[in-house]
């Protein structure tokens, strides 16, 4: 057996950024400098009588495309932009402020024009204030630089920032960026487990749910979530039990022949659906050391106070803070993994010998458990096949968290309570080796047990009792179709099952969802706008989670309708594309945004699809 080093203590920086939602950094990119006039150049010239043209060019050959943005007040528009393939937003004719953005015209020696725009002006106006940018690449297609700067009418260039701009987030299903060639090939031989279609010969069943981890983790990658329902069960009336001599507490539904099939037991007086979370991130989660969510319950307010599910692990050693699953039931992906490989899979590994018999009956379980325990067994490298899986969980990137400025709504999410619960940020021990330490990161729980009444599941799980819920991590909200434990809140638009789902809150829940209903109308639905956020990446306009061509077109339908986000639609874009948070697209947000969509297909179609 090999030593296992926690993957995700040897991640490197994927982001410090992406986790933790920094800034951008504002050092320039190597060759570029701030105000180079052979790097982006803004010129007036008059071409007639009250008429201007307004031109941008980098004179060099990485020019990938310039935006412009301008604002103005009476100005006459008489033409609209020249050279390039032009995206176009009309200017309001009281004023106000307008961005296009244009493909540049390569010529033969490979120097970049740029696109131009013609206006007239009023006789009494004075010409508009005009901010452009730039994104210098290399043929590649890697970005290099995003430079900006600003025009006034004096016809003098004034050079805002070089901006070195960030990697786009990894996608659902990725790694975290960075990982050396060695890590990079643990994930991979973990997702292929993951994936894989498991068989008799692999110790699939007797009884089962189904035959990968892939099956009910694959939306909208390999780690993510699904629709898909297990039942629990057990008995609540005393002596309470899990009824483990009877199968439970989960029900197989499946089985290598209908006789190993389980049904529920007569002895069951309790039975929940339960749905499958995603796992992005989750070793990011395993790296929080118990005496932090200790600290988070002491911080809350009495009526609203978690607590810490202490639990033992299955690999042993001292009692440890519980996090993974519905009720906290597990404190570590090994347990999390085994537990699952054991109880969905059927497959018995080292920590999990013993095989469940169907029902409870060892009858069915000599008649049809053909492979010898333990099951999960080293693969052809001599690693566990049990390691595999908790590599490629370990080493799953964390949902996007957008927008990095931030929402208005989150102000809200605070102020009626929401935040007590849903963490909005945590922190990994500044002592840690390698570059999380101190890491931040935005998983909007805190992974306590809470008391939610009658909307529990009504199961008693490995001490958690039937009215306690873990606080459910609400990164990666955006794009769920099915909400609550046993994903019955489904139908309608995301909007309405977020409110429906804080409408259930009961018990110590009551409190943020009563002042949430109390709320106005504007103001909930900057709530739900914050909500829908989370987890959706900036360049993921359709809320799909992916980032494909579907997303360019639909920029460019808000493009050519409108720069100033106002409206339904503008909040949407605003959360995704609109960094600085002012209502509008700055030349900058935009070529980033039109850079990222980019980068992101072209990464996918470098990509094999994933194996199933």
């Amino acid at each position: 057996m090999r030593k296992r080093v926690v993957p995700a203590l040897a991640i490197v920086a994927f982001g410090v950024l992406a986790v933790s939602g920094s800034e951008p950094a504002t050092e320039p990119a190597a060759g570029v400098a701030p105000g180079d006039a052979a790097e982006l150049q803004l010129r007036w010239s008059q071409v007639a009588a009250g008429e201007w043209r307004l031109s941008a060019s980098v004179e060099m050959d990485e020019l990938v495309a310039v935006a412009l943005s301008v604002e103005a007040a009476g100005q006459d528009w008489r033409r609209g932009p020249e050279g390039g393939a032009a995206l176009w937003a009309d200017l309001p004719a009281d004023g106000g402020r307008t961005l296009f953005a244009c493909w540049p015209i390569w010529n033969d020696d490979g120097a970049g024009v740029g696109p131009t725009l013609v206006l007239g002006r009023r006789a009494d106006g004075e010409l508009p204030r005009i901010r452009a940018a730039a994104a210098l690449t290399r043929r590649d297609g890697a970005l290099r630089a995003i430079e900006s700067a600003e025009l006034r009418g004096n016809g003098l260039v004034t050079p805002l920032a070089v901006v070195a701009p960030d990697e786009p987030p990894p996608a659902p299903g990725e790694p975290v960026a960075g990982l050396d060639s060695d890590l990079r090939a643990r994930f991979e031989a973990g997702r292929f487990e993951f994936d894989r279609q498991m068989t008799e010969r692999d110790g699939l069943g007797p009884a089962f749910n189904d035959q990968s981890c892939f099956t009910c983790h694959r939306q909208p990658a390999a780690g993510g979530f699904s629709e898909r329902v297990v039942t629990h069960f057990g008995r609540t009336r005393e002596p309470a039990s899990e009824l483990r001599e009877r199968g439970g507490p989960i029900l197989q539904a499946q089985g290598v022949e209908p006789a190993a099939i389980e049904l529920l037991p007569s002895e069951a007086d309790v039975r929940a659906e339960r749905i499958s979370p995603h796992l992005f991130g989750i070793g990011l989660v395993e790296l929080l050391p118990d005496e932090a969510l200790v600290a988070l319950a002491a911080a809350q307010p009495e009526a609203q106070r978690g607590r810490v599910h202490w639990v033992q692990p299955l690999e042993g050693g001292p009692l440890r803070a519980g996090r993974f699953g519905w009720k906290s039931q597990f404190a570590t992906l090994l347990s999390f993994t085994a537990d699952a490989s054991l109880q969905e899979l059927g497959q018995t590994n080292r920590l999990l010998p013993e095989e469940l018999a169907p029902g409870g009956d060892f009858r069915v379980l000599l008649e049809f458990d053909r492979t010898p325990d333990p099951e999960l067994r080293p693969d052809a490298d001599g690693i566990d096949r049990l390691d595999r899986l908790v590599d490629f969980q370990s080493l799953l990137a964390p949902p996007p968290q957008t927008p990095r400025a931030g929402h208005p709504g989150e102000a809200i999410f605070e102020r009626i309570g929401c935040a007590v619960c849903h963490q909005p940020r945590l922190q990994l021990p500044a002592n840690l080796d390698g570059p999380l330490a101190g890491v931040h990161f935005a998983p909007y729980s805190d992974y306590l047990l809470h008391d939610l009444g009658a909307e529990a599941d009504g199961i008693r799980t490995r001490g958690a009792e039937p009215t306690e819920m873990r606080t459910a991590p609400l990164w990666g909200l955006t794009g769920r179709r099915f909400l609550w434990h046993d994903g019955t809140l489904t139908g309608g638009t995301f909007e309405s099952r977020v409110a429906a789902a804080i409408d259930r809150h009961a018990g110590q829940g009551e409190a943020a969802r009563d002042r949430f209903r109390s709320l106005e109308l504007a103001e909930r639905r900057t709530l739900l706008e914050f909500l829908a956020s989370l987890g959706r990446a900036a360049q993921d306009l359709t809320a799909d989670g992916r980032v494909d061509g579907a997303d360019g077109a639909r920029f460019g339908v808000v493009l050519v309708t409108s720069t100033h986000l106002r409206g339904t639609e503008g909040t949407q874009i605003q959360s995704s594309m609109d960094d600085s948070m002012n209502g509008f697209l700055e030349p900058v947000e935009l070529l980033g945004f039109v850079w990222g969509v980019a980068r992101a297909v072209s990464h996918r179609a470098s990509l094999a699809e994933p194996r199933r």
